[in-house]
């Protein structure tokens, strides 16, 4: 029977072990077997009651008599009273490339028992090697139930811009950015962990617990201040309410409260200084650093152009984009993709927000994909602030 909505409460850490699962079946006829899977859950009161991370390993015959190949699916769960769903991710040996790729999943169930202490989940998935294939997990809360260090802030606003930049579930390279319409984001500390805008807009989750924190979260000001800009990274999350798969990675975000339209400037030039932001993700060599980097905005014309130095590896690289703002149909503040490395070597996709009284700063996510190849795609945030 599920618990009844009232079990939840707030800033509580539950963990939860496999106690018992069914057998694996494919839309191929074949029989495979879960070989592990875990729950975490932290519960809070905000728009949603609970959020948590399912971790399923599966073994699967690839074909009759055949040795089976391990898969591994993993994703946010999002709950709301006794109910919890949410897509998975699928990687493993069994999936091989643009030929024979994981088709990602989905996992829903609910909550039972007193005070949430037992959950019950069907799950599915689908690759092209085994097609579609399922199971169900019943899971048993282990230890006692633990305290969420810091409480979530849910930070309702007239106006937040978000920017992302990020790999879809097939690897590439894509960037995301909302128009304020009395958005909603939730922090943990000094980290974004989610943001849901209003309308048509789809709302972009951090993966996993919600105080798994990320490195090198940080941010200038006080959310909800006229000034303020927050920048970091996760290094999964989820993007509902759009189509395909929505489970993203190397995620990289700006948040802030832009600059209204009537303290945009319009005419004259400024620069800026690099003042923070998200160390930079590269897919084949890891984290690196972000050296040193400058903007420059021509508020005549609405174009911004920005120098990046990276580091991988010992090796630095020299990155830069340019971007347009005050475009028809948007916020002025909002920075679009323009063409060109702004004179870089290497050129990178840039999108962002001015912030603060005049502009006084600009927050940008930037992509660069695979200029020199043992680069691989380059993911990153930063924020710059006026020079006098």
């Amino acid at each position: 029977m599920p618990t009844a909505p009232q079990f939840v409460l707030t800033n509580q850490r539950a963990t939860y072990s496999l106690a018992a699962s069914t057998p694996v079946y494919t839309s191929q006829n074949r029989v495979g077997s879960v070989a592990s899977a875990t729950l975490s859950v932290d519960f809070y009161i905000r728009n949603t009651n609970s959020l948590g991370t399912l971790a399923v390993a599966v073994d699967l015959p690839s074909g009759a008599g055949a040795a089976t190949n391990r898969y591994n699916l993993a994703g946010t769960l999002s709950g709301n009273g006794a109910s919890l769903s949410g897509a998975l991710g699928i990687t493993g040996a069994g999936c091989s490339g643009p030929s024979n790729p994981c088709l990602g999943g989905s996992a829903e169930g609910f909550f039972a028992n007193a005070a949430g202490s037992k959950v019950g989940l069907t799950f599915t998935g689908n690759s092209t090697t085994t097609g579609s294939f399922g199971g169900a997990l019943a899971f048993t809360e282990t230890g006692p139930r633990g305290s969420i260090p810091a409480a979530t802030v849910g930070s309702p606003a007239a106006s937040y811009v978000t920017s992302f930049a990020y790999l879809t579930s097939v690897g590439a390279a894509a960037q995301r950015t909302t128009v304020p319409d009395g958005d909603r984001v939730f922090f943990q500390g000094a980290e974004l962990i989610e943001s849901r805008p209003r309308g048509s807009q789809p709302d972009i989750v951090k993966g996993g617990t919600v105080t798994a924190a990320s490195a090198g979260a940080g941010g200038i000001g006080v959310p909800g201040s006229l000034d303020f800009i927050g920048w970091g990274s996760w290094e999964s999350g989820n993007i509902n309410g759009t189509a395909g798969l929505p489970v993203i990675s190397n995620v990289h975000y700006i948040v802030a409260t832009p600059t209204t339209d009537a303290s945009m400037p319009i005419a004259g030039t400024a620069s800026y200084n690099l003042v923070g932001g998200s160390a930079p993700v590269s897919t084949t060599q890891g984290t690196g650093t972000l050296n040193s980097g400058s903007l420059t905005a021509d508020f005549t014309a609405g174009t911004v152009g920005t120098v990046l130095n990276l580091g991988f590896g010992g090796n630095s690289y020299t990155v830069g984009g340019t971007g347009q703002f005050r475009q028809p149909g948007s916020d002025a503040a909002i920075i679009v993709p323009g063409s060109g490395s702004n004179g870089a070597p290497i050129a990178a996709v840039i999108n962002g927000v001015f912030s603060g009284p005049n502009a006084y700063r600009a927050g940008i996510t930037y992509s660069v994909t695979g200029t020199p190849a043992t680069t691989g795609i380059i993911n990153g945030a930063a924020v710059f602030q006026k020079v006098p």
